[in-house]
C-alpha cells in the first residue's frame, strides 16, 4: 500500500508541473485517458530530452515499464518526428 501511495504521490506532484492538456470533450474515459497518457509522455520525454531511461525514473517508473507504455499508445513515430525536430534545434557554438 506504501508502493501505491508513493506512486500517487510522484504522479500527482508531476501533474502540477505540467501545462494544462488538450483533451477533447466527449471522449469514452479509456480514449481520454489514453490520449491524456500520450500527451503526458510526450512532454516527460522532451523535458528530458528523448531519453527515456532518465524520463523513466523522472516519471518514478522502471524503464521497461515506459518503453511498453509507448509501445501499445503507438507513440514511436512520434517520437522519431519529434527527436527529428529536436535534433534540427540543436547548434554548436564554437567559444
Amino acid at each position: 500500500m506504501e508502493h501505491k501511495l508513493e506512486e500517487e504521490k510522484i504522479y500527482t506532484e508531476h501533474y502540477k508541473k505540467c501545462e494544462r492538456y488538450a483533451i477533447p470533450e466527449g471522449l469514452p474515459l479509456r480514449k481520454a485517458w489514453a490520449e491524456f497518457e500520450k500527451q503526458y509522455l510526450m512532454k516527460a520525454l522532451e523535458n528530458n530530452n528523448w531519453h527515456k531511461i532518465n524520463t523513466a525514473k523522472e516519471l518514478g517508473i522502471h524503464r521497461n515499464s515506459l518503453t511498453y507504455r509507448i509501445k501499445i499508445l503507438n507513440l514511436h513515430q512520434l517520437i522519431k518526428k519529434a527527436k527529428q525536430g529536436f535534433s534540427s534545434k540543436k547548434r554548436w557554438v564554437k567559444q
